[in-house]
């Protein structure tokens, strides 16, 4: 206690109170929330340091770009790149292809995909009927597109088809062009060939016989010698055997010298095969 209180004034005496006091010794725990305190308290004040300024810098970002966005220079730049002013290209006037130019692109085979296997060539008819293949051939200049078109016809498979091509054949002029065409022939297109061995018509016949004789193979070439042997048809046969470059073929035709009737037939054949050649018969 303080003896005499009245002594002192209000602030003397909280002072000398103060000096007499005596404090404890702080201990490690209350010394480190003081830290904490202390560290939280001032990184607080930093952030609100901070707040003015990032208001301010937000601002003048704001200004400048609303400046640029309005000065002529960029409006300028906006016109330069405004739809309006691009140039427009006037549309390519096309045409449809004419039924030549359709058929040339039909007739030509597609060229298989390089792979592991090989693939059959296709067979599907063209899109064209056959006599206007018949027609865009005739037109055709000599060569592969005419080729094209008259392995489309063999491609119909009909009668009617075979009976179109063999006038290419017939014809000196188309006659190199059509036996080029016959690589990869269908099956019912030699059938209808061997068909036309027995025409009424003699020109029908040895064409006929020469596209039999082109396509070769043994199977045509055993056929034709059997029709020989049996008397069917066998002048026919015979023109089709000579026709043919096959060494199977080849062998038949010399046997078949040693026969007298048969020998006299094949010579014949020959001069009127060689005379259709020049001349292009068509009777």
């Amino acid at each position: 206690m303080i003896e005499n209180p009245e002594q002192f004034s209000e602030d003397d005496l909280l002072d000398h109170l103060l000096a007499q006091a005596k404090w404890p010794e702080p201990t490690p725990q209350s010394v480190d929330r003081l830290r904490r305190l202390y560290f939280r308290t001032r990184g607080s004040d930093r952030v609100r340091a901070l707040l003015p300024i990032a208001a301010a810098a937000i601002i003048v970002i704001t200004i400048s770009a609303w400046v640029w966005m309005s000065s002529p220079h960029r409006k300028k730049q906006i016109a330069v790149t405004s739809p309006s002013s691009v140039p427009i290209v006037p549309a390519v006037q096309s045409r449809s292809p004419t039924s030549f130019e359709q058929a040339i692109l039909y007739s030509i085979p597609k060229q298989p995909r390089k792979s592991g296997h090989t693939t059959k060539p296709s067979t599907q008819p063209s899109l064209q009927p056959p006599t206007t293949l018949a027609q865009l051939a005739r037109q055709a200049p000599s060569g592969k597109g005419r080729q094209n078109l008259l392995s489309s016809l063999l491609r119909h498979r009909t009668a009617n088809a075979v009976s179109l091509y063999l006038q290419f054949v017939e014809s000196p002029q188309t006659r190199s062009d059509a036996l080029a065409a016959l690589d990869d022939v269908p099956e019912p297109v030699i059938a209808e060939m061997f068909n036309c061995l027995d025409d009424s018509r003699i020109s029908t016949r040895m064409a006929a016989a020469r596209a039999l004789g082109r396509i070769d193979g043994p199977v045509i070439t055993a056929r034709l010698a059997a029709m020989v042997e049996q008397n069917q048809n066998r002048r026919e046969a015979l023109a089709a055997l000579i026709s043919s470059d096959g060494p199977d073929a080849m062998h038949f035709v010399a046997r078949a010298r040693h026969n007298l009737t048969l020998n006299s037939t094949i010579q014949v054949l020959q001069l009127e095969l060689k005379q259709r050649t020049k001349q292009g018969v068509g009777t």
